[in-house]
């Protein structure tokens, strides 16, 4: 897990999680190239709402170079498990509030690793699951994509390309296994704030040559689940999660839904915080 709150001595009340798709890394996944700016780490914690949020980006591999890593699907989410677990070590960092920020298969990766921690017996992995409030999904491929299969085949961008196919035929349209990962995940989380952003521009090539590509890579019936949260960003599938400033349109729709599950959490957390307060009471004085 990487640091980006301003300042690891602020008293912080909730812990926002980032997690990058295929083909990038966590610094670059969010960072846009013409303005220079990181959104998580040069605007978020300005945001007064924000500001007592514990911001980390997500650090597993997802390079697609040729020698891409080839380990099973679950072996990423419990890596993203397993550093936000040793990021919660105190009694008072477990019970922090989480909300996932999830980019592309990113938001695979998440709804897997909630999956494994509501069924583990590992007391942390649990307490994880218990604590996320929320999720932002933002051009998850729920339902897969057609462009994992062009990407397959082709390879012509480094945004796809790689010796392991294992996670591109995951996210194929007729997967079985991005389905059951889907349906767990429907079934552990009711309880959450489930938040589904969608692209509305289309990758002009892809690094495809123009004519075989010219649509969403992730349109909106793949990128939203039937019955939760879902809203349109004007952006193609791999600038959906960069945002050149704080006055940027898609930046504030997503800043908006953002705010809306911290206030959730703020809500939740207000009764547990004043149970918490009379343990410490009874402790001292006993």
């Amino acid at each position: 897990m990487f640091y980006l709150s301003t300042s690891q001595e602020l008293n912080h009340k909730y812990s926002i999680v980032a997690v990058h798709g295929l083909g990038s890394a966590p610094k670059r996944a969010w960072l846009h190239k013409a303005s220079k700016k990181m959104w998580l780490k040069d605007f978020l914690p300005e945001e007064r709402d924000i500001k007592r949020s514990r911001i980390m980006l997500a650090n597993h591999e997802s390079d697609w170079s040729n020698n891409a890593a080839d380990n099973p699907l679950g072996k990423y989410s419990e890596a993203i498990l397993q550093g936000l677990k040793e990021q919660r070590s105190t009694k008072e960092e477990a019970k922090r509030p989480i909300i996932f920020i999830a980019h592309s298969f990113g938001g695979i990766l998440v709804k897997r690793a909630l999956v494994i921690a509501s069924r583990s017996n590992d007391q942390g992995y649990r307490q994880i699951y218990e604590m996320t409030k929320g999720v932002i999904f933002l051009g998850t491929p729920h339902k897969g994509a057609i462009i994992s299969r062009i990407g397959r085949v082709v390879a012509l961008t480094s945004y796809w390309m790689g010796s392991s196919i294992k996670l591109l035929d995951l996210l194929d349209v007729a997967s079985t296994h991005n389905r059951e990962i889907g349906d767990d995940y429907l079934d552990i989380s009711t309880e959450l704030v489930h938040i589904d952003f969608y692209e509305m521009l289309a990758e002009q090539t892809f690094g495809i040559p123009t004519g075989i590509v010219n649509s969403q890579a992730v349109p909106r019936d793949r990128a939203t689940i039937d019955g939760r949260a879902n809203y349109g960003l004007y952006a193609t599938h791999r600038g959906i999660n960069k945002f050149p400033s704080r006055e940027d349109n898609n930046y504030a729709q997503v800043l908006r839904r953002l705010i809306s599950i911290v206030d959730y959490c703020r809500q939740l957390n207000e009764p547990m915080h004043e149970e918490m307060k009379k343990e410490e009471g009874r402790q001292k004085r006993s």
